[in-house]
């Protein structure tokens, strides 16, 4: 995972703009507004949340290193609650 990108969930983590885990993000979906799944994740979740997030939702790491930049246990799903946060991740994603 990027440097940049785990500093960026790092910090919508550290400031209450992101939510984790399967089950939080879909009782959470219409606050998200960024899906990032992990390469491991069960292909039913990540079949639900490419349908409801279409092209915002990508797919980077595994669930240790997800977990790792946020601060938590290892995560296959996190969502991203704040506007500014989702387009500035989306922007270090695309390069």
């Amino acid at each position: 995972m990027d440097h940049k990108l785990a500093t960026l969930l790092g910090f919508a983590s550290k400031s209450g703009n992101l939510v984790s885990g399967d089950n939080t993000c879909r009782a959470h979906l219409r606050s998200i507004k960024l899906i990032i799944m992990s390469t491991d994740c069960k292909e039913e979740a990540a079949n639900f949340f490419a349908r409801q997030f279409q092209n915002k939702c990508y797919t980077v790491g595994n669930r240790y290193e997800l977990g790792l930049a946020i601060g938590k246990s290892p995560r296959t799903v996190i969502g991203i609650t704040d506007a500014q946060f989702a387009k500035s991740i989306e922007k270090s994603m695309r390069g």
